[in-house]
């Protein structure tokens, strides 16, 4: 399976992050092989490493984003002539937080404040992050069990941000056109490409449940699936 994040200092890595870092060693004695790549120098990987307890030895740096380019994931917001001279990545950076150019993006926003039925919860131990927080993480138990709460990922967001923005500086590539490229997931079965999903826009990184389903599906049968060919 490779994985290959955003930059480091986007909401997209540290989520997928999170979500697959409880798993590696598991991943690793079932004998499965994964690889996670990100946008961004050797500093800024150390950086996020150190700030997500998220192990340097599985993390790869793309300084130049030349391997999304190669394989055809999606560059972000792009414009044309002098409108692009005059709309900076931040600038376009905001406009596809809004959705523009960046297709899912507002409705995986209000599903971190709705909830989902169909997805596992944040927390399912209960304060396990260690992180400070006004609501502390077990608090949603009032809320059920079994599923994504109302909030909860929100929540999740909330604290990566905290973490984020005061080292902006530490976490993003140098060539800020990289702010706005997407990344993607494949999944390989004895050198072909069994599954694979290219990131549309902002927040819509691939489930990382269904990844790792695809890949042990791989691994015992020949089938082959894509979400998107």
């Amino acid at each position: 399976m490779a994985a290959f994040l955003t930059h480091l200092g986007d909401f997209d890595s540290w989520e997928y992050a999170q979500k697959l870092r409880p798993q590696l060693d598991t991943l690793e004695k079932q004998g499965a092989q994964v690889v996670i790549v990100a946008i961004g120098s050797v500093e800024n990987g150390s950086a996020f490493c150190r700030l997500t307890e998220f192990p340097a030895a599985k993390l790869w740096m793309d300084p130049t984003g030349a391997a999304y380019k190669a394989l055809g994931f999606e560059p972000g917001l792009q414009l044309e002539g002098q409108v692009k001279s005059i709309a900076s990545p931040y600038v376009r950076l905001m406009a596809m937080c809004a959705g523009i150019g960046s297709p899912g993006t507002l409705n995986e926003v209000f599903r971190g404040y709705l909830g989902d039925r169909e997805a596992e919860p944040v927390w399912k131990g209960g304060n396990d992050d260690p992180r400070p927080i006004v609501v502390p993480p077990s608090a949603f138990g009032i809320l059920g069990q079994g599923y994504q709460r109302p909030f909860e990922l929100a929540t999740l967001r909330l604290l990566n941000m905290m973490d984020i923005i005061p080292r902006w500086e530490e976490l993003k590539p140098v060539d800020d056109e990289l702010i706005l490229q997407r990344g993607g997931t494949l999944v390989f079965h004895e050198g072909r490409c069994v599954w694979r999903h290219r990131d549309a826009g902002i927040l819509g990184y691939a489930d990382v449940d269904e990844a790792l389903r695809q890949l042990f599906r791989g691994m015992a049968s020949d089938e082959v699936t894509a979400e998107d060919e």
